[in-house]
């Protein structure tokens, strides 16, 4: 009898262990410090930026958050914003008088930088090199760029009428449009702006009498925003501007949404609440399913993708609790883009126009053409009718130099690189 017991116990402890070990999210052991902000650099070294009363600055992880360590020190100072460029570089902002930080080598040091401005930093926005967008709050909701890593800054956008307006998030679209959106406590504020000129002029998107807290765009450039709280319905949720589309369209109404990020399949992740927990779409946010397995109760905010497509995500609320998906996001689920053997660029070098087939079946009659310069600039990203399988581009307009074209459609990827004479 007494074999049966523990036989059963047995299975009892085997069926806990698997169910745990199917749950979605993991818990990280974050030090007992309230979490403010997270960012990942290109090697998944994980940096956090805390809110606590006394402990705060940045930590690493170089462990997938399995150990840390604090890289900065604040004391009592808290970081609104951390972010991380494509050379690796970090910047941090803190409240305080001493608080725009840069490290060049990975958090081991950090220098001061002169922010001659009393303006609270809300956001950073990485371009490229050592170039950033910054959503300040100063009296209004403020957009700033820097091209040379926070040492001079040219004003985008300032707002002052509308004081309590701050400047949630910042997104970049890969034809390079300019988007962000405003956080705001009052009617008749708040919505998501657009810049096609590099900020030269501005447009309002749309949702205005919206608390805008999260944009975010795939790299098809459909843009998808999360709205916490409207004035006119009492209620947040989920809107995307699709690329072909003019209108903004209603993903999901009702959650708060608090936090966006899209993984590199274009699976789009959101955190809510009411119901609370984290939302995913493998449709482009035609279906959401909830994924809550290994969370608490409790609504969910920022969600932050690393380099191999894992998850990360904190609670919409001041906590130590930082959550990582316990794989990686890719599933078979996820949108695929297989290889598109049957195509090839016909002309090549190319002087002025460059002529590409499709050999066998043909995706439609559009597809999508995006030609980057060698170091992965995008200078062209745009729709193209497909001919008698053929496609043509006009590509007079660029420098003499090595491109890449890639062609794209809802079933497949191609790349090639062309020389341009």
């Amino acid at each position: 009898m007494k074999y049966k017991i523990l036989l059963f116990l047995f299975a009892g402890l085997l069926l806990a262990l698997n169910a745990k070990g199917q749950d979605f999210w993991e818990l990280l052991p974050f030090p007992d410090v309230d979490i403010g902000d997270v960012a990942v650099n290109a090697q998944g070294d994980i940096f956090v930026g805390t809110l606590d009363t006394y402990s705060n600055g940045v930590y690493r992880s170089t462990d997938s958050g399995q150990t840390w360590e604090q890289v900065l020190n604040t004391g009592t100072f808290q970081i609104n914003a951390v972010a991380i460029n494509s050379l690796g570089y970090i910047y941090a902002h803190s409240n305080g008088f001493d608080n725009l930080w840069k490290s060049t080598d990975n958090g081991d040091s950090w220098q001061l930088l002169n922010w001659s401005t009393a303006s609270g930093i809300s956001r950073f926005y990485c371009l490229g090199g050592d170039s950033l967008l910054i959503g300040c709050v100063a009296g209004g909701a403020t957009l700033l760029r820097t091209p040379d890593g926070c040492l001079t800054f040219d004003t985008l956008y300032r707002e002052t009428t509308h004081v309590a307006e701050r400047i949630s998030d910042i997104a970049v679209a890969p034809n390079g449009d300019i988007y962000f959106g405003l956080m705001c406590f009052f009617p008749n504020q708040g919505g998501v702006y657009k810049s096609t000129d590099q900020g030269e002029t501005w447009q309002e998107v749309g949702l205005i009498n919206h608390q805008v807290q999260a944009v975010e765009i795939n790299e098809q450039g459909d843009v998808f925003i999360g709205v916490y709280y409207d004035f006119l319905q009492g209620a947040g949720g989920l809107y995307a501007l699709y690329h072909d589309s003019t209108g903004i369209d209603t993903c999901l109404y009702g959650p708060e949404v608090n936090g966006i990020a899209i993984n590199s399949a274009g699976d789009i992740y959101a955190g809510i609440g009411s119901p609370n927990g984290i939302i995913r779409s493998f449709d482009n946010g035609l279906i959401f399913t909830q994924i809550d397995s290994g969370l608490p109760w409790g609504a969910m905010g920022e969600l932050v993708a690393d380099n191999e497509d894992y998850m990360y995500v904190c609670t919409s609320v001041p906590s130590p609790y930082l959550y990582r998906s316990a794989k990686s996001t890719i599933t078979s689920a996820s949108k695929s883009y297989p290889t598109l053997k049957a195509f090839n660029i016909l002309t090549n070098p190319v002087r002025d126009r460059l002529t590409g087939i499709f050999s066998g079946s043909v995706p439609g009659n559009q597809c999508r053409a995006i030609i980057q310069s060698i170091d992965g600039r995008i200078i062209e990203n745009k729709a193209v009718e497909v001919t008698n399988n053929y496609i043509e581009l006009n590509v007079s307009p660029l420098l003499p130099g090595v491109y890449l074209l890639t062609v794209t459609d809802n079933k497949g990827r191609y790349t090639e690189k062309f020389i341009k004479l």
